[in-house]
């Protein structure tokens, strides 16, 4: 849940540049390289996010940084997750 809210949120600049491009406001060009710099950039970065290390520190931080509502999460999930909260909670985030 927590890697699609945030792919989705990455995805919207792509998603505005198709609409620039649709509109002629963006070359083709212009468009391949912004697709470029998000697979790059932004989807790299989440991939290696959920997909390195263990998955608890993962929605650990998604609720941290408020990705995931805390009260959306079941009792189960947060009991599991418990340590790696803990831990990352006096943690300043800047992404």
């Amino acid at each position: 849940m927590a890697h699609e809210e945030e792919l989705q949120r990455a995805l919207l600049p792509v998603a505005a540049a198709f609409e620039e491009w649709r509109a002629g406001q963006l070359s083709s060009g212009e468009l391949t390289e912004r697709i470029h710099d998000f697979h790059q950039g932004p989807a790299r970065g989440l991939f290696k996010r959920y997909h390195s290390g263990p998955p608890e520190y993962a929605v650990a931080r998604a609720i941290v940084v408020g990705v995931l509502d805390r009260k959306a999460v079941p009792a189960e999930v947060l009991e599991h997750c418990k340590g790696a909260i803990e831990l990352l909670e006096g943690t300043p985030w800047s992404d």
